[in-house]
């Protein structure tokens, strides 16, 4: 079963293709209503790593501290 990560919903259906050939889903969550992808080509692109990269930036930590936690 596959849930989005950003609200935990179970109601998702696919939503075409990218570019890339990687399929897209959509959250049919009323609220919500995102798109995203299983596996991400650019990994800045993945909702985890942004939001970990956007807090980490915010405490004043450096391109290549970040970098070292992200490999």
């Amino acid at each position: 079963m596959i849930t989005y990560p950003h609200c935990q919903n179970k109601h998702i259906n696919k939503n075409g293709k990218k570019s890339t050939g990687t399929q897209n889903y959509l959250c049919r969550n009323s609220t919500c209503g995102k798109q995203f992808q299983l596996v991400y080509k650019n990994q800045g692109a993945n909702p985890v790593v942004k939001n970990y990269v956007q807090k980490a930036l915010a405490r004043n930590c450096g391109i290549q501290d970040i970098k070292i936690f992200l490999m």
